[in-house]
């Protein structure tokens, strides 16, 4: 089993799977299988927080981050992110 020394930012996971979606070029690199009808939902479901970039927790969005969190560390894992100073390479994961 590998594990990175830690994780990125929630809001940082979330900017890295938007840009997977489409970046400031426009190039995709991810797309989600029209299969996948609860994570697509929850993708288009999630609800954030004005001005906090926080999910919102309300009944609507119930039990919507687990998903989109687990994407969000799929990207991390199998891209190389970098977020700020610190680099997240899944080459780089350490064994536990």
């Amino acid at each position: 089993m590998r594990a990175r020394p830690g994780n990125p930012l929630r809001r940082d996971r979330y900017n890295a799977v938007n840009t997977m979606f489409c970046d400031g070029s426009g190039r995709r690199r991810i797309w989600i299988h029209p299969r996948c009808v609860h994570l697509r939902r929850h993708l288009e479901g999630l609800l954030f927080r004005e001005g906090t970039g926080e999910p919102e927790v309300g009944a609507k969005c119930k039990d919507m981050t687990h998903m989109t969190d687990a994407l969000g560390y799929l990207v991390v894992a199998k891209h190389r992110i970098r977020f700020g100073e610190t680099t997240f390479d899944a080459d780089a994961m350490h064994p536990i």
